[in-house]
């Protein structure tokens, strides 16, 4: 064997299992139990949520849904878009 086949060797196998094994012996850090989005994830989060209301106001058009189940999930969306909303407005 030679010398440059050992250095593919490495790269081929070695490098893998540092980039592996590298997490497992890296500096460990905890994240804050109440993450605060910032703006544009605040955003982000509120298109999502309107998009989905409108997705289950269509799937309950075709009849796909009961209206009960429509009536809580909409509720729960809709609920969910206020407190976007609210956090919205507090950090502007």
């Amino acid at each position: 064997m030679t010398v440059l086949h050992i250095i593919v060797l490495l790269f081929i196998f070695g490098i893998p299992v540092i980039f592996a094994l590298q997490p497992l012996f890296g500096a460990k850090f905890d994240l804050p139990s109440d993450v605060h989005y910032n703006l544009e994830s605040l955003k982000r989060r509120k298109r999502i949520l309107y998009q989905r209301i409108k997705e289950l106001e269509l799937e309950y058009g075709l009849g796909l849904i009961p209206e009960a189940e429509f009536s809580a999930i909409r509720s729960e969306l809709k609920q969910k878009v206020s407190v976007i909303m609210a956090e919205l407005s507090q950090k502007k």
